[in-house]
């Protein structure tokens, strides 16, 4: 497997088509490991959760590059939520929550919300119910209909042996205002006969410009920028201070009157971090 993952861009020079396509292999395996370290999570569900990975990682690169995107995935029937997160540094985390859950994951009947974090701090936000026929793939290609009113055709797989991510990729393919309607029958034709995306993906060599070339066989085309993409989680002493800081001030004041040590553990990554009573005191006290 290679050291890094990548994700890379290129444009039809009629300006028909943008595609967009990535191998998150390292990215998935890291964030799925995060979630079952012991490997006892059900394939459908950590599926589900590399391929919302790859999936917001892609929307995030088409849609707004420079802002933060999370993906989350919350079906109220089976008590799962999925969350990915993914920022323009090329981190990308995520989380699994199935407190009181089914033993069955599910699509139908959940709902996939989208959010980018503005530069001035504002929230942008969309929300779509799925169905009972829904895939992680064809709910963001839903979402980027309903919601962004784009044109686009999406498809992401993750690969998983005993819960262990093996291999993940996707891609995006943005149909622009010029396409007429010739392309547009192409292209679709070549989306669905890259149904074999899995088997690429499967491979130890796989390459994102590889479905690249396949998409756009035939078309003259530019190749654009690329970049390394990679699971990281960022959390920090100080965000867990910022968040105990928000609290009601009387939360506050009983945790640090217990003068005891309090454990606080990330819930993407699981680092731990202890907080002193003097910490606790500290943001009791006026700056």
């Amino acid at each position: 497997m290679p050291e890094s993952d990548l994700i890379v861009r290129a444009m039809a020079n009629d300006a028909s088509f943008r595609v967009i396509a990535t191998r998150s292999s390292l990215t998935a395996k890291g964030t799925v490991q995060s979630q079952s370290p012991d490997g006892k999570q059900s394939n459908p569900l950590l599926g589900a959760l590399g391929d919302l990975c790859t999936g917001v990682l892609l929307i995030r690169e088409t849609m707004a590059p420079q802002l933060r995107v999370q993906g989350i995935v919350k079906n109220k029937k089976t008590k799962h939520t999925l969350v990915a997160d993914s920022r323009p540094d090329g981190n990308t985390r995520g989380l699994i929550a199935a407190n009181n859950a089914t033993g069955e994951f599910s699509l139908d009947g959940a709902l996939l919300q989208l959010m980018r974090t503005l530069h001035d701090g504002r929230l942008h936000q969309g929300l779509i119910e799925l169905d009972g026929g829904a895939s992680i793939s064809s709910a963001l290609t839903a979402y980027m209909y309903t919601s962004e009113q784009i044109e686009s055709m999406i498809r992401v797989e993750t690969i998983l042996e005993d819960g262990v991510v093996t291999g993940a990729g996707g891609y995006l393919i943005q149909l622009l205002p010029e396409v007429g309607k010739g392309p547009v029958m192409l292209m679709e034709q070549r989306h669905a006969d890259l149904a074999h995306l899995r088997e690429l993906v499967d491979k130890p060599d796989f390459t994102p410009k590889t479905i690249v070339e396949e998409l756009l066989y035939g078309m003259p085309m530019t190749w654009l920028e690329e970049s390394k993409i990679r699971y990281g989680c960022w959390c920090s002493r100080e965000s867990v201070l910022s968040s105990l800081a928000s609290l009601p001030r009387k939360e506050v004041e009983e945790l640090a009157r217990d003068e005891e040590v309090l454990e606080i553990d990330c819930d993407y990554c699981h680092e731990e971090y202890q907080i002193r009573p003097i910490e606790l005191q500290g943001l009791l006290t006026p700056n």
